[in-house]
């Protein structure tokens, strides 16, 4: 926020105040991983990917591995 306050980036600053906390990705519960849309106006939203991995019996984080 610092970065952004010296920066004078306004639009920036209101989109986090709309978007609210951004939340990491928790590793201890995988079976409801959130992720931050990144649009205007974000939001955060559950991994659209989770079903698709369950569909060919592949962990979500087949691809970081």
């Amino acid at each position: 926020m610092g970065y952004l306050l010296a920066r004078g980036y306004w639009n920036t600053i209101n989109q986090i105040g709309v978007s609210g906390q951004w939340d990491p990705v928790d590793a201890e519960t995988p079976q409801s991983p959130r992720l931050l849309q990144m649009m205007w106006n974000s939001y955060m939203t559950d991994f659209v990917q989770v079903e698709q991995c369950a569909l060919v019996s592949q962990p979500l984080d087949y691809f970081i591995d």
